[in-house]
């Protein structure tokens, strides 16, 4: 007779809803809604998504096998895929464990929960259905295949999955706890070489969600032998790829949710650096809206100022947002305004010193959650912008920067005008955004962009306009050029708030630095190509304005004496550019060496750190003593953040960072010529207005400004102890922002007095000059220069 097909314990029915149903719904909803992904993520990936289906396929082989014209073939297939089954239920099952209970509870009071328990459901079906296939293989006399080589197949399987972040996990936390160079190398060339193969993207994923890794995540790290931080995530992301975290996107949520998609602007992924002074993490509602720049451009003086006007929109669906971001300065440049749109009405900032400001920002934020804007210095020529709140669903804050920026001369009878960009920030810039620019002056303006062309003013003033995309705004070439004045270059203006003193400057050539020059170079990967380009010009020349090359790489290297350019460059070819490096220890050896030669320049080609793990201590130090003996000259290749460039900027040591006009080998070969023969710098100074001839045309106050600035850094530069506090009246005094001092704009007169602070008057604001203001402005200095003119009686003998 034709063999019985064996009962299943609990029934058929049962067995086909909490066997097949239950799964396959629950998939389904966690594909489509991705609602496990935060305490779970059971489907970060499609391998995943592929291996939890596989069970209630088995489920359905195993009923159809059941059945008495069932082969034998199908039995024994249906016994085998059921163990790989038992193991994906029985993993899925443990971590589902910590909501069995409330899963239990909810089915019983609220009427909900079987999703949750449909692991668990699935692996006790599938145990009542292997009992049915054995009874049935029993009583056709046959010998039931093993459980284990299907339970332990699947089992690599899933570990397999995982191996990849669990190797991470590993890497990451050795990296953090290497006590030796040699363990640090290998722990290195493991993650470097698991980054192309899914660990770059489960170091940055670990860098945003250390704070609250989901279960999955947690047995990962637990059979990896432990939890890394998530600044370790941070510090390893950089050594291994090279950029700061938050230079790229923010990581989408977890999970795959590609049926119906998750709705991503109500995530719960909380902003820790709320009121913090540094940019923190991507937050990915948050973007730059709006971007406008008007500014106008004084010849005479070879400076200009710039106001950027910003909208950042928040479409997050309840959380405020803060915006941060640091802004990289034209060089020698300094803010000199800050406005806040406060429900449609412009306010004017306070200025006052750099911690009071901070505490006023902060006292409002975390407590009164209102509506301040902040500005402090966090580097040489760089500023750190927050401002909150930026209200959801599509809320917007707006503000305005004031810039009073000197332009960069090229030596050929030229000045360029930077624009400032951001090197670092927590919100997005839209590909497709367009940045608003708006360029004016007396004098003929050169376009440094295919984008700006000539526009018509009221005035007859030249003037450039134009859209400049995302990503040419990102780079350091100059929009726009004038023509400087025929020597001698002067000018001249009242001093600001002291109408006894009058500023005066004058374009002198300096001379080529004395002494030994030494280059040093990242050994980061972003620095690779522009090692290349700067070997090309070294075969070019047999002549080196360089006495020692060194390369921060994972070994220290230093080009051997008496190389010429060709050899520099051959010794340069060979050096290998991988990773995120650190630039301190080649900075250390630079000074040391140059400090024995009796002093010198130290050239700083570097690109972006943003973290430091070595004690820089010794840097520090280095740089404080010896800063009447070197000179750092700093050219960022890549517009990126750097912890030792803020670190140096603390220091009294002299630090100036060198302008990017144009593409790298331009500049590069810009800074050769000026090594050796000298180069054009503006020498402010200010003097008594009683018996003072005009010499030169008469400018605007932003002359003025700049000259503080010069003061305060020269007064810092001492280094005495009454030098802050100096440096601090004069910056106030002009109302610019510096390291030791700052601009806050709050929202009521309450917040201001409670932090002893007085806004700033929109007249004693700069802004851009009207046409009348203009004319006048150049009448006054046709006056001027016809006064210098003028031929003088000769005295009386």
């Amino acid at each position: 007779p034709p063999p019985r097909r064996a009962a299943i314990p609990g029934g058929r029915t049962l067995a086909v809803f909490f066997g097949i149903v239950l799964p396959v719904i629950a998939l389904a909803v966690e594909l489509g809604s991705g609602m496990a992904s935060d305490f779970l993520d059971p489907a970060p990936t499609l391998a995943h998504a592929l291996l939890i289906a596989l069970v209630p396929l088995a489920h359905l082989l195993g009923l159809r096998a059941l059945g008495s014209a069932a082969s034998r073939p199908s039995l024994r297939f249906a016994l085998r895929i059921n163990s790989a089954a038992l193991a994906v239920s029985l993993v899925y099952a443990a971590y589902f464990a910590p909501t069995t209970p409330f899963a239990v509870m909810g089915i019983l009071f609220l009427g909900f929960g079987f999703l949750a328990l449909s692991p668990l459901t699935s692996l006790i079906a599938g145990l009542c259905l292997r009992r049915a296939l054995r009874q049935q293989a029993e009583t056709r006399g046959e010998r039931a295949p093993s459980v284990w080589p299907g339970f332990f197949a699947a089992l690599l399987c899933l570990a397999a999955l995982e191996a990849p972040a669990g190797l991470v996990t590993y890497g990451v936390r050795r990296l953090a706890e290497a006590s030796s160079t040699r363990s640090e190398a290998r722990t290195l060339g493991l993650l470097r070489t698991l980054a192309p193969l899914g660990g770059e993207e489960h170091l940055l994923r670990g860098a945003y969600d250390r704070f609250s890794p989901n279960l999955r995540q947690q047995s990962v790290d637990l059979l990896a032998g432990g939890r890394a931080t998530e600044g370790d995530y941070q510090l390893a992301y950089y050594r291994v790829t090279g950029r700061a975290f938050n230079s790229v996107p923010a990581p989408r949520p977890a999970g795959l949710g590609f049926l119906r998609g998750r709705d991503e602007n109500s995530d719960w992924s909380w902003d820790d650096g709320l009121g913090a002074q540094q940019v923190g993490r991507r937050l990915r509602h948050l973007s730059l809206s709006s971007s406008r720049l008007d500014g106008h451009v004084e010849a005479e003086a070879a400076l200009g100022y710039v106001e950027w006007t910003l909208e950042f929109r928040n479409d997050h669906d309840f959380d405020q947002r803060e915006a941060r971001a640091v802004v990289q300065l034209p060089p020698g440049a300094v803010v000199s305004r800050l406005t806040l749109w406060v429900h449609g009405e412009e306010r004017e900032a306070a200025w006052g010193g750099r911690a009071q400001v901070v505490e006023a920002y902060r006292s409002v934020v975390v407590v009164q959650r209102r509506d301040p804007v902040l500005v402090t210095s966090c580097g040489p020529d760089r500023v750190l912008v927050q401002c909150f709140p930026i209200e959801p669903r599509g809320g917007v804050m707006k503000v305005r920067l004031g810039l009073t920026t000197p332009l960069a001369p090229d030596g050929a009878g030229r000045a360029h005008l930077l624009l400032p960009r951001f090197i670092e920030q927590n919100f997005t810039t839209p590909a497709t955004l367009a940045h608003q620019v708006w360029l004016e002056a007396a004098t003929a303006l050169r376009p440094g962009l295919p984008a700006l062309v000539s526009a018509a003013t009221p005035d007859a003033r030249d003037a450039l306009r134009g859209e400049i995309a995302a990503a040419d705004f990102a780079t350091a070439s100059a929009v726009a050029s004038v023509a400087l004045p025929a020597a001698p270059a002067a000018a001249w203006t009242p001093a600001l708030r002291d109408p006894s003193r009058i500023v005066t400057q004058t374009l002198r050539t300096e001379p080529p630095p004395s002494g030994s020059i030494a280059l040093v170079v990242s050994g980061s990967a972003d620095l690779a190509n522009t090692a290349a380009t700067l070997a090309e010009l070294l075969a070019s020349h047999a002549a080196t304005p360089f006495d020692t090359i060194y390369v921060g790489g994972d070994q220290l290297a230093a080009s051997p004496a008496g190389l010429d350019g060709p050899g520099q460059a051959a010794w340069l070819r060979a050096r290998a550019f991988v990773g995120g490096q650190d630039d301190g220890p080649a900075l250390a050896e630079a000074l040391d060496a140059l400090a024995a030669r009796g002093g010198g320049t130290l050239v700083w080609l570097h690109g972006g750190q943003p973290v430091a793990w070595r004690d820089t201590a010794g840097l520090e130090q280095r740089l404080t003593r010896r800063a009447g003996l070197v000179r750092v000259l700093a050219l960022p290749a890549v517009a990126a953040p750097h912890v030792l460039l803020e670190k140096i900027a603390a220091t009294a040591t002299p630090l100036a960072t060198f302008p990017r006009l144009g593409a790298l080998p331009a500049d590069l070969a810009r800074l050769r010529r000026e090594l050796r023969e000298g180069r054009l710098v503006p020498v402010r100074e200010a003097r008594p207005a009683e018996g003072f001839s005009p010499e030169g045309a008469r400018v605007s106050d932003h002359l003025s400004r700049l000259q503080s600035r010069d003061e305060v850094y020269r007064l810092l530069a001492t280094g005495s102890r009454s030098a802050p506090d100096d440096a601090r009246r004069i910056a106030l005094a002009a109302q610019i922002v510096t390291p030791v001092s700052g601009a806050v704009v709050l929202e009521t007169q309450a917040q201001y007095d409670a932090a002893g602070l007085k806004p700033s008057d929109a007249q004693n604001s700069p802004a851009m000059p009207e046409p009348a203001a203009f004319a006048l402005l150049m009448a006054a200095s046709a006056l001027g220069i016809v006064i210098l003119r003028r031929p003088r009686r000769a005295a009386a003998v």
